[in-house]
């Protein structure tokens, strides 16, 4: 009887093992190969059909195809355009990542896209979303030099850092209410952009999020945002008109320096107003800020905003009257505490050349990332500027920051390791 019943267990555990073998198995057709994910559900791990103009089908053999997977159409150059069916709900990282992709249809089944899933596709010129995505994630449209349009569809809840990064013929987006954060450089560095419409609903604009966007003339931050980063619209050197609203809370540091602006609003319910926030540009030759000429700030008697205005020489009038107070305009328009803001290509050949070996006595702090030289445990732009300081000679680093600042690792620090922290932050690597 044991016998019997030990051998029945054996031809169980056979049959099972087969049964898991023929479930994880790869099918290919017409190109195409998926891995079954259930006994009918499958995902498409990659594909090496003849190209151009291509349909993924919604079943494959007896699956149905629910998923694209991660780099599964990475670096093609075969395919010209692209129709995705209802039945797919996911796309993997990375999955059409430097294709030559240059047309996208979605259809609404989709909701979730992975990270940089359509990074440097170069040649992509339109995408229609699906209205079912929840957001657009990080690096998701980096360098899509290519990309005219693009609509947001009003089910995404966020735009991920740099999802939208040098998409350099992007010329106008609307950002729908159901937005709630736009990352870190989600919009940056795209040289056409000149309209952007940001609604009710929104909430944070994280650091650099609109940075060295040139051609960008206006923006209104709706009431309901909260937070703006740090150097958010930092060097959109055509932005002359910003209203902000009555909610925002916190305004970061260097926020719209070197943005034109001749006459802002700053809100009653600001609590934090961080240096250089409004009204200053930078000076490249003199490696410092320096005030706007006739700028003006519109404020609240006994505000946050106000003091910002006094303690900066700012001329200010209140808001609920005509009379400018009496705040002396400076005679010349003075250099403030010098400091760099982030740069997202290389610094020019003016930047000062001098570098420095690392001591070889000083170990770096296990508990401290590479790059962290101002050592608060964080790396951020921070860390990017106060190298860029060192080198020239404007605040010397001490031991302990020195033994983090050759962030590339060649021996010398200088310009390139502040560059590369600004890549990192970027996301660029």
């Amino acid at each position: 009887m044991k016998k019997s019943l030990t051998f029945f267990i054996a031809v169980l555990m056979t049959l099972s093992i087969i049964s898991a073998g023929n479930f994880s198995a790869s099918v290919t057709s017409d190109g195409f190969t998926v891995t079954p994910l259930s006994e009918i559900t499958a995902e498409i791990k990659g594909y090496t059909g003849e190209g151009g103009s291509v349909a993924i089908p919604e079943k494959i053999g007896d699956y149905t195809v629910v998923s694209v997977g991660e780099n599964a159409f990475l670096k093609n150059k075969n395919i010209e355009s692209l129709s995705i069916p209802e039945s797919v709900t996911s796309i993997g990282k990375s999955a059409f990542a430097g294709s030559y992709i240059k047309s996208v249809t979605m259809e609404n089944g989709v909701v979730t896209l992975g990270d940089n899933a359509f990074r440097e596709c170069v040649y992509l010129e339109s995408i229609s979303l699906s209205k079912s995505l929840d957001s657009i994630p990080q690096g998701c449209f980096y360098s899509c030099t290519r990309l005219t349009t693009l609509t947001i569809p009003d089910s995404v809840k966020s735009i991920g850092d740099s999802a939208l990064y040098g998409c350099s013929h992007l010329e106008e987006i609307e950002i729908p209410s159901s937005v709630k954060v736009i990352g870190s450089y989600a919009l940056a560095n795209n040289l056409q952009l000149k309209n952007i419409q940001l609604c009710e609903g929104l909430e944070e604009i994280k650091s650099c999020a609109f940075f060295q966007n040139p051609m960008l003339d206006r923006v209104e931050i709706p009431s309901t945002v909260k937070s703006i980063g740090e150097y958010a619209f930092t060097e959109c050197t055509s932005l002359e008109s910003v209203t902000l609203n009555e909610g925002l809370e916190s305004l970061g540091e260097s926020a719209f320096d070197t943005c034109p602006v001749k006459e802002i609003y700053l809100p009653e319910t600001l609590k934090s107003i961080g240096e250089f926030a409004v009204g200053y540009y930078y000076d490249q030759d003199m490696f410092g800020f320096c005030k706007y000429e006739n700028f003006r700030i519109i404020c609240n008697e006994g505000t946050l905003g106000h003091a910002y205005a006094t303690d900066n020489g700012f001329y200010f009038v209140f808001a609920d009257k005509e009379t400018t107070l009496p705040t002396e305009a400076p005679t010349e328009i003075p250099t403030i505490v010098p400091t760099t803001v982030p740069t997202t290509s290389q610094p020019q050949e003016t930047l000062p050349s001098a570098e420095t070996e690392p001591s070889e006595t000083t170990v770096p702090s296990e508990n401290l990332p590479l790059g962290d030289v101002n050592l608060d445990g964080k790396l951020n732009i921070k860390d990017a500027t106060a190298i860029q300081k060192h080198v020239a000679n404007i605040e010397v680093l001490g031991n302990k920051s020195l033994s983090l600042a050759d962030v590339n690792l060649d021996l010398k620090i200088n310009v390139k390791d502040a560059t590369e922290i600004q890549k990192r932050i970027a996301g660029i690597i």
